[in-house]
């Protein structure tokens, strides 16, 4: 079926219970242990097949996981949410396109109030943006003494030290290392081409865009798309698709 093209709309979103209204003020109270979280996300064109955005403390625990085709474009989102205090926590917005949500398909942001104060704001920025963000309310003890066990918890910051290790560490990283084999890298550097052929040509308005940009459906099953016995495409045919540009 085909994809209509996004309207501009004003929605505001809680975590669970959508809202009628899109302002930042606190429209919540929070217990005395924990901080009033807010997000006001405003998305570009491509909102609803390259954006997506999470929000997890140190522990990895998720209190927002919102992925890639849960937005619409061109739409202005608002979530909050009581986070408990002295807890670090790990905002990260994603753009699949690598082009960030402003500002070239529109002049998307978004900007993050903690405890009534804006911690973050941005919209340039490339394929991701972290920010940390609830650690400044913590304000641990220092002691001169060392401590008699190792903490078991993962730091999001690294400690330096100015000699190598003797030993590597047993510990996997939060975030571990990807390398694509280049059958892998093939495949993706085919996909994104496409991806910007559809966003180059106005895909949403094409006769037939059956499949495209959907994260769960091979390129090679996307309309106008062939592909060899080895899964690289070899044929495009997109003739009298209504192709824009």
């Amino acid at each position: 079926p085909s994809i209509s093209p996004p309207t501009k709309q004003n929605r505001r979103l809680s975590y669970l219970t959508p809202s009628p209204s899109s302002s930042t003020s606190p429209t919540m109270s929070c217990p005395n242990d924990t901080v009033l979280f807010q997000l006001s996300l405003t998305t570009d064109r491509w909102g609803k097949f390259g954006t997506s955005w999470s929000l997890v403390d140190a522990d990895g625990a998720s209190f927002f996981d919102v992925k890639v085709g849960s937005l619409e474009g061109f739409t202005k989102y608002s979530y909050e949410k009581c986070l408990p205090k002295n807890t670090c926590f790990s905002f990260t917005i994603q753009d699949k396109f690598g082009n960030g949500i402003c500002c070239i398909f529109g002049d998307g942001s978004y900007s993050i109030t903690y405890d009534s104060i804006e911690v973050a704001s941005g919209g340039e920025f490339g394929s991701s943006a972290t920010h940390i963000i609830g650690c400044e309310s913590w304000s641990p003890s220092v002691s001169l003494q060392p401590s008699p066990s190792p903490s078991t918890k993962p730091s999001f910051l690294p400690t330096a030290s100015a000699k190598p290790s003797l030993s590597p560490s047993q510990i996997p990283s939060l975030q571990p290392s990807s390398s694509l084999s280049p059958t892998n890298q093939r495949r993706q550097e085919e996909r994104g081409a496409l991806m910007k052929l559809f966003m180059a040509t106005g895909g949403e308005k094409w006769s037939n865009n059956e499949g495209w940009m959907e994260e769960t459906v091979p390129n090679c099953d996307w309309f106008g798309i062939t592909c060899n016995d080895d899964g690289y495409i070899n044929v495009i045919n997109l003739i009298s698709n209504n192709l824009d540009g």
